[in-house]
């Protein structure tokens, strides 16, 4: 396989394959962003079902204590715990499970701050199903319901005000105790908490689903993840073998032949006879050695021609020489060749 066709065979199976791997890495992170939300989500609305049972909660004890000790600072309480779930009163910052218990004792201030959000407005805005609202709805409308006893308490302890003596005053206050305590306001407390329990149920049913679901993906992107980018590395080492098998081990013998042809040695052949780029040069280069070698031994051949002319002429000067000195004197055959013309002498 050539070098060009091999890098475009490369290009077209490696570009593919990253593009898979980037867009499911970009799959896996939005998964695993989506998994953050709906664990938030479903943080967020357990705090939202927990803080109306905590309400209610709270509602009952102040409501007790108001009726047990006659402290109207308890019934101040009880009416803002009202006005926070109304919507009169927002929502303070450390508003959690032990909010009502440091006020109480008076290590937190008391709410003031006006213009909050409803209860019903914060669970419509929470996301939660349609039937998981209902289920909320429903055990704040019972607690509003319990809200009314409670309040008749109140209205029993406002009487301990109006000049009664103390037996009429331990009346009215044992029956306030009471309504708070009799086996009604029981009943009535636990069927508030009957919808609240059935909504964590179905929060955990569904949240768990969605979690679920959320995660199997995750799972199943990162499977594809790993898949494509083994298949990278696999590629990666796959063309690294043929980058070294084609180019590195073929093009060091090339070169070592080169070396050797150019230090003299013509009788080397790369012997490379592929159909490549590489096989082509190789061919290109056993051709050039061999018109070089040509070339030499012509040369040399024609060297040793003109030597063995050469040679030949020396005996031709040699001969003429001596057939020169048979015929003239010595002194006259050397006067001869060395260009002399003109010669009159006289020899017996």
């Amino acid at each position: 396989m050539g070098i060009k066709r091999l890098s475009l065979l490369f290009t077209s199976v490696f570009i593919p394959i990253a593009v898979f791997v980037c867009i499911n890495a970009f799959r896996l992170f939005n998964n695993e962003r989506d998994t953050e939300k709906a664990q938030v989500h479903r943080y967020e609305s357990y705090k939202l079902a927990e803080e109306l049972l905590r309400s209610s909660e709270t509602l009952t004890r102040l409501a007790r204590t108001y009726a047990v000790t006659s402290d109207t600072k308890y019934l101040r309480l009880f009416k803002k715990v009202l006005a926070i779930r109304n919507g009169e009163l927002a929502l303070p910052d450390s508003y959690g499970p032990v909010y009502w218990h440091m006020v109480t004792s008076g290590d937190f201030p008391e709410p003031q701050q006006l213009g909050g959000t409803t209860m019903e407005q914060r669970l419509l805005n929470s996301g939660i199903t349609l039937k998981e609202f209902s289920l909320l709805k429903d055990a704040e409308n019972r607690s509003n319901t319990l809200v009314t006893v409670e309040q008749k308490s109140f209205d029993l302890m406002e009487q301990l005000d109006n000049g009664l003596n103390k037996n009429q005053k331990s009346i009215f206050q044992q029956q306030a105790i009471s309504l708070l305590h009799d086996s009604t306001y029981f009943s009535a407390k636990a069927s508030i908490m009957k919808p609240i329990g059935e909504f964590f149920r179905l929060l955990d049913l569904r949240t768990n689903k969605e979690l679920n679901d959320l995660n199997n993906k995750s799972r199943a992107l990162l499977v594809l993840l790993v898949t494509g980018t083994s298949l990278m590395l696999m590629l990666f080492i796959l063309f690294a073998f043929l980058i070294y098998s084609t180019l590195i081990k073929r093009g060091g013998k090339i070169l070592s032949t080169v070396q050797l042809i150019a230090n003299g040695n013509l009788n080397v052949r790369t012997n490379d006879h592929k159909k490549d780029e590489l096989g082509q040069l190789s061919n290109a280069i056993d051709i050039m050695a061999n018109r070089i070698a040509g070339t030499v031994n012509e040369a040399k051949q024609e060297t040793s021609d003109a030597l063995a002319k050469a040679d030949n002429l020396e005996q031709e000067k040699e001969h003429s020489e001596k057939l020169l000195h048979n015929i003239l004197p010595v002194l006259i055959a050397d006067r001869l060749k060395k260009g002399e013309s003109n010669i009159a002498e006289t020899f017996p």
